[in-house]
């Protein structure tokens, strides 16, 4: 940054260089893509449905949209080893486009008297389930679950962290209480 430039007069205000990609422009982009994943619980025919809501999906699609603008406008208008934030951003931004943002849009859990569905993975009834083993990880205020169901033939299902299970865990032990599963709780 040159502290001052002929256009500027002799104000001493100083200007970004040409061609340099702020530091705020960044920054909102991240604020897009990081917006929390809002869960929105719902019931439709007796079943408990969590679910991204509709704008979280969408602001993050509009962060990985501006990035990949913003990493191809710099692909363009830098010479090589001033554009590899540019080449970063779209490599990022593609990969975020392609792996997380359809997530957002698809991922679910139905939750109903008898077991829930997690995603694409199969479904868990709890008839056929011996136990859960429920492992919080972290602190109070951003603690994350791995749930563990152990089938009554000793076979373990994961389901992993996520901002859909995190809200789901509360209904989901209730009724698998009720239903006669063992609920361990482990702290790490």
């Amino acid at each position: 940054m040159k502290p001052c430039d002929k256009r500027c007069g002799n104000s001493g205000i100083a200007r970004y260089q040409e061609g340099s990609w702020p530091v705020t422009r960044f920054g909102l982009i991240l604020l897009f893509l990081f917006t929390p994943g809002c869960v929105d619980q719902t019931v439709q025919d007796g079943k408990f449905v969590f679910q991204y809501t509709a704008w979280s999906g969408a602001i993050s699609l509009v962060g990985v949209v501006s990035l990949c603008l913003l990493g191809l406008l710099r692909v363009a208008t830098a010479t090589f080893p001033r554009s590899i934030g540019g080449w970063l951003a779209l490599i990022v931004g593609a990969v975020l486009l392609l792996g997380v943002i359809p997530g957002l849009f698809t991922d679910q859990i139905i939750l109903r008297d008898d077991g829930f569905i997690v995603g694409d993975q199969e479904e868990i009834r709890f008839e056929e389930t011996s136990r859960m083993l429920l492992v919080s990880q972290g602190n109070n205020r951003e603690k994350e679950y791995l749930l563990i169901c152990v089938n009554q033939k000793g076979e373990e299902t994961r389901i992993a962290h996520s901002p859909l299970i995190a809200k789901a865990i509360p209904l989901i032990t209730e009724k698998a209480r009720a239903k006669g599963v063992e609920i361990d709780n482990r702290v790490e």
